[in-house]
C-alpha cells in the first residue's frame, strides 16, 4: 500500500476542496493525524468550498473544523468499507448525501436521561475528539447549544472513564444541551485493571459506568446505544447541524430541522 505524508494529505484535501466539479470530499479510510492536517488547513477554505466531508473516526476532526466554519458534514462510513454496509445504512447514508435528513427513533436503555433539547450536533470518536480542544477547530468553543455524540473502538473501561475526565474537567459535557453515546465496539464490560471499586462498586457497563459518574446530576437529555460507530451498523448523522433530542420511557429520537 502506497505510504502518504502529511503533506500528501493536505494537498489531497485543498485540491478536494478547491477543485470545482468534486461536490463532496468522501474519505477513504480513518487512521490518525487528521489534527495535523488541520493545523494546516485555512478554515475559511472549508468555508468557501461549501462542501460536506465524509467520514468516521479520525474524520471525525475534520467535522469539528467544518462546524467551526459552519459547513454541515456527514458522520458515516467511508468509501472503504461503504459496500459492507447493512443496506438500510447505505440508503440512508446516500439520501443524506443528497440532502435530505433522516430521523431516528431508538430504543433505550436502562441509562437513559429522559428530558428533551435542541442543539448543533457535534463529536465523533472520542479518542479523536479529544484532540480538536484548545485548537483553533474546537467546535464546543461557542455561545450555541450543542448535542454531543460520542464512540469508540477496541479501548477499556479505564480508558474510557480517562476519557469522559478530560472532557468534564474541559467544561465539555457541563455545557452540552444533550448527549447521544454511540457504541463502544470491542470493549470490555469488565476491564481487569479497573474495577472500580474506589468510585463506587464494580461496574457491569461502560454505559452504567458513564451515568453513575458523568451524566447523573447534568440535568440534560442522554441516550445509550445509538447504532452509529465501529460497529457492523454506521448509521449516517449530520454533524454541525441542529439536531432535536427527545429521550423518552424506553426510547428516544434524533430529528433534524
Amino acid at each position: 500500500m502506497e505510504e502518504r505524508t502529511l503533506d500528501d494529505c493536505v494537498e489531497d484535501l485543498k485540491w478536494a476542496l478547491t477543485d470545482p466539479e468534486i461536490k463532496a470530499v468522501y474519505c477513504v479510510r480513518g487512521g490518525h493525524a487528521s489534527s495535523e492536517v488541520m493545523d494546516v488547513i485555512p478554515k475559511d477554505l472549508i468555508a468557501r468550498s461549501k462542501k460536506p466531508v465524509i467520514g468516521y473516526s479520525d474524520i471525525s476532526v475534520y467535522h469539528a473544523a467544518w462546524t467551526v466554519a459552519g459547513q454541515p458534514s456527514v458522520h458515516s462510513s467511508m468509501s472503504a468499507s461503504f459496500m459492507d454496509l447493512p443496506k438500510e445504512c447505505a440508503e440512508i447514508q446516500q439520501h443524506l448525501v443528497k440532502g435530505e435528513a433522516p430521523g431516528y427513533r431508538c430504543e433505550g436503555s436502562p441509562y437513559d436521561r429522559q428530558r428533551s433539547a435542541e442543539g448543533i450536533l457535534t463529536g465523533g470518536n472520542v479518542s479523536s475528539f479529544l484532540t480538536v480542544l484548545d485548537t483553533d477547530y474546537n467546535p464546543v468553543v461557542t455561545d450555541k447549544p450543542y448535542i454531543l455524540f460520542l464512540e469508540d473502538v477496541n479501548v477499556d473501561m479505564e480508558y474510557v472513564n480517562r476519557c469522559m475526565t478530560i472532557l468534564k474537567h474541559k467544561g465539555v459535557l457541563e455545557n452540552a444541551s444533550g448527549i447521544v453515546f454511540g457504541e463502544w465496539t470491542d470493549v470490555a464490560i469488565e476491564c481487569d485493571t479497573y474495577s472500580g471499586n474506589s468510585r463506587g462498586g464494580r461496574f457491569k457497563s461502560v454505559a452504567d459506568m458513564i451515568s453513575r459518574q458523568f451524566t447523573s446530576e447534568l440535568g440534560i437529555p442522554v441516550a445509550f446505544g445509538f447504532p452509529a460507530g465501529h460497529g457492523e451498523k454506521n448509521y449516517p448523522l449530520l454533524m454541525g447541524a441542529e439536531v432535536r433530542l427527545d429521550v423518552q420511557n424506553g426510547s428516544y429520537t434524533l430529528d433534524w430541522k
